[in-house]
């Protein structure tokens, strides 16, 4: 048995160590390109000394064969079970917990996920989660409607942050396959994790140990998968192998796609290349003291992003985290320790010809726009003047995050009182640059201004733009505490809260270029050069022009679980958190960031924006039994000085012009609710619903002055226009808000306690939204109804089949998310129609192989 473990072994590491020579060393770029080095930033000196992550719970974990986890391994606080991966999802006390399909060795394989935002979005068990799909492989999470810096997204300890909220986004850096479990956590319920209004905590496979007290084990996991829109493929191999105080793991992961047709035909510019290298390695130094060592690294090329300036060139991402835990340490039943560090480099361009196709139009209309004609039936611009450009122009990005968490846990037993201590710090770098280049083929010659009032004619051919989020910085030391008390055996208090202190800095903010900044003919009439300009000028205090900040934030909480009966739980929570402006938030200055429905908008950042502030109510109801299994939550939330948009400009078609701005009031209220129940031994139906209603309260603000000290005059789509005498409405729908939505359908499954075969039939209720930010040019979007079929096998206790079909009856539809604005003309019409829908139907096929 040994040498078949031994032979299995050595094979897996030839087929691992292969297929990484060949991904790194000889795959190439489609269109080969020069990478620029990537960006260089600053990040201050962490202390020496430092330490830690959340200690948690233990759980039993056998990746890729019979093994188990050490008994002092900290796990994250839903546990998985046996050898399954585990999407684990929390009310706000962390005690609700679903798990993926029974018998499926992974979520990932039997709901056909490439990436974790494919994971998350459709599995029955993310009540309140909706995603942005972006590509294939990068889904952008909203949190009942909060976006990525509302909420964070931490990975094994430590927190993830985007390089550029649009082309990147932390969840897409894990492969799901290695993923163990994923709590959510819908609110500020946990002081652990850092200053933010929710999160999504993610933990990888830890490393087995052997358990058969016959010396090492290995073993290995062979899996392989096609999808037959976009001619996608998906490969893993992985290897591990344990001793009793000693266990590695360690995974290659590719991925390959192309275009992907929409229900209607049309061929979606949506490719993608990844490769994806995970590893950890662990160790019981005494009984009572180990340690676990993770890395990723995740090298993406050539991804197409639809409705976005940019695609990518190549991506390369890494990541690594230490935890140390000691048991029985002192005073403390469980000491942790994490230290982590993790990291992107990004390069993109526009060199692609679908993307050339899409920036021509887009930048057509931005200067034909002031002369053009509207359709008189849809009242779209029409083309008039023939422009044609070709662009060149290219972007950079990075960030890194270094930092630790130390935590001491007093108490070790559920039934007791358990009391948590402890302190982190975060030091987070990022740093973007955008160079705008393209030249003009034909058309009327883009006019320029040198001076006031003065036009320059013809100008130039080529025409540039450079625009930035400046090198910048931000550091957070915190101290948090924890405690959770069963009162009685029926009830059970958990409450905590944290203090921060965040400081941020910034390097200069220029933006440069021989293109008219602002546009024509809206924006500052009397600036003396409109072609280098200093976005102070945006913002709600321009006098003050430091870009040094500092924010002390307050966070605290008080859950309540009570057990009406054995079956039915009453939980009640309140929350309340704040959190700093990210740095995107602050500083950015100028890039073309896809932060609207519309999918572009020159976006400015401001220094002088004020922290948010959440006050968070839920509510909720849980019933489980043999037969039924559901619950209901309602929430709601006030979160004061809401950080938004400003429009200075918007453009249906063209370029937009934003700029992050507070709002006095903002709040977010919906439910969640789930049921699932045990008609028969083989029949299961289930059904979800998940709507968040959000609402700007204090629209009209008067923060941004329409006049500022040097005469220049600044759009505002917060306050009356003088030029149109439009006023902005009292109240407003906050922008992209998903729409309700719901899923129902029912599960055939084998009888046996671990169902070896399971057959899933469902249906996607998604309504139209209506509620939109009319003055941020949002659009209202349909209702629509998607139908799919899922299936797994386990043919075999080593081998597992699974397969099904997505979208049947190939329906044309888009997600109220995607981005909208960068528009195509038909050949037909010359109507101006929205470029982006979704996949139309996709058959999917996968095997996994255990030895």
């Amino acid at each position: 048995m040994r040498r078949a473990h031994l032979r299995n072994m050595l094979y897996s590491l030839a087929v691992l160590v292969t297929a990484s020579w060949f991904a790194v060393g000889q795959q190439k770029p489609a269109s080969p390109a020069p990478i620029e080095p990537p960006i260089i930033i600053p990040v201050q000196d962490l202390p020496e000394q430092g330490s830690i992550q959340q200690p948690l719970t233990n759980t039993p974990v056998a990746p890729t064969g019979p093994v188990s986890a050490p008994a002092t391994t900290a796990a994250p606080v839903a546990q998985a079970s046996g050898s399954t991966s585990t999407v684990a999802i929390s009310a706000p006390d962390g005690a609700s917990q679903v798990a993926a399909p029974a018998g499926a060795q992974s979520p990932a394989s039997s709901l056909n996920a490439t990436d974790l935002g494919g994971l998350l979005s459709k599995s029955d068990a993310a009540g309140g989660v909706e995603v942005q799909r972006r590509n294939a492989i990068v889904n952008d999470p909203r949190i009942r409607g909060l976006r990525n810096g509302q909420f964070y997204s931490v990975g094994d300890g430590a927190p993830y942050f985007p390089g550029r909220i649009d082309l990147d986004t932390p969840i897409s850096k894990f492969d799901p396959s290695m993923i163990r479990d994923v709590n959510i956590i819908r609110g500020p319920y946990t002081s652990l994790l850092g200053p933010a209004f929710s999160y999504l905590d993610i933990a990888t496979l830890n490393t087995p140990r052997s358990k058969n007290g016959c010396g090492p084990e290995f073993h290995g996991l062979s899996s392989a998968g096609y999808q037959t829109n976009g001619n996608q493929w998906n490969g893993l191999q992985s290897v591990s192998m344990a001793g009793e105080n000693w266990g590695f793991r360690g995974s290659y992961n590719i991925l390959q796609g192309n275009d992907f047709k929409a229900g209607d035909g049309t061929r979606i510019p949506a490719s993608y290349l990844s490769n994806n290298f995970n590893v950890a390695f662990g160790y019981d130094i005494t009984s009572n003291l180990s340690v676990e060592f993770k890395g990723l690294r995740s090298v993406q090329n050539n991804l197409e992003f639809p409705g976005l300036y940019f695609d990518i060139d190549q991506s390369d991402s890494e990541a690594y985290s230490v935890r140390l835990v000691a048991t029985d340490f002192g005073p403390f039943n469980r000491l942790t320790t994490d230290v982590w560090y993790n990291g992107t480099a990004t390069s993109g361009s526009t060199r692609g010809g679908a993307k050339q196709t899409f920036v021509n139009n887009l930048i057509k209309f931005s200067f034909a726009e002031p002369n053009a004609t509207r359709d008189p039936i849809t009242g779209l611009i029409r083309d008039t003047q023939n422009y044609q450009f070709r662009d060149n122009s290219t972007t950079r990005f990075a960030e890194r995050s270094i930092g630790y968490r130390f935590a001491g846990q007093l108490g070790n037993n559920k039934d007791q009182m358990t009391f948590t201590l402890g302190t982190d710090l975060n030091a987070f770098g990022q740093g973007l640059q955008e160079n705008i280049q393209f030249t003009q083929l034909s058309g009327p010659s883009v006019r320029v201004q040198t001076v006031p009032n003065t036009v320059a004619a013809p100008g130039p051919t080529v025409l540039t733009q450079s625009q930035s989020i400046p090198n910048s910085n931000s550091i957070n030391p915190g101290l948090f505490v924890e405690a959770m008390l069963p009162v009685t055996e029926a009830l059970k208090l958990k409450s905590g809260g944290r203090v921060d202190y965040v400081r941020t800095s910034s390097n200069s903010r220029l933006i440069t270029g021989n293109i008219d900044l602002f546009g024509q003919p809206q924006g500052p009439q009397n600036t003396t050069n409109r072609f280098a300009v200093d976005p102070i000028i945006y913002s709600i205090d321009p006098r003050q022009t430091s870009l040094d900040r500092e924010f002390t934030l307050l966070a605290g909480f008080l859950t309540a679980e009570y057990k009406l009966t054995k079956e039915t739980t009453l939980f009640l929570g309140y929350g309340y958190a704040e959190r700093a402006p990210t740095l995107t938030e602050l500083y950015t200055a100028g890039p073309l960031l896809g932060v609207l429905q519309q999918g572009l908008a020159r976006t400015i950042g401001d220094p002088n924006i004020s922290k948010e502030r959440l006050n968070q109510f839920d509510v909720g109801l849980r019933y489980n039994s043999e037969y039924l299994n559901a619950g209901i939550t309602g929430y709601y939330a006030l979160i004061n000085d809401y950080i938004t948009f400003d429009a200075n400009r918007i453009s249906p078609l063209g370029l937009s012009q934003i700029v992050y701005t507070n709002t006095d009031l903002a709040t977010l209220a919906g439910t969640e609710m789930y049921l699932q129940t045990n008609v028969t031994k083989w029949l299961s139906p289930f059904a979800t619903l998940s709507y968040v209603q959000g609402v700007d309260q204090t629209h009209v603000d008067n923060r941004r002055n329409a006049v500022q000290p040097d005469g220049v005059r600044l759009n505002s789509s917060r306050r009356e226009d003088p030029a149109t005498r439009s006023t902005a409405t009292q109240t407003e729908a906050l922008q992209q808000i998903p729409p309700m939505e719901s899923r129902l359908g029912f599960r055939l499954h084998g009888t046996d306690v671990i169902p070896r075969w399971q057959v899933e039939l469902s249906a996607r209720i998604v309504t139209g939204q209506n509620s939109v930010a009319t003055s941020l040019g949002e659009i209202n979007t349909p209702g629509f109804t998607t139908f799919d079929i899922r299936a797994f096998w386990q043919l075999h206790k080593n081998l597992l089949l699974t397969g099904g079909v997505e979208n049947i009856g190939n329906k044309l539809y888009r997600e109220h998310l995607d981005p909208v604005a960068a528009n195509l003309l038909t050949a037909r019409t010359g109507v101006a129609v929205p470029q982006l829908f979704r996949p139309g139907t996709n058959y999917f096929f996968r095997t996994e192989l255990r030895y």
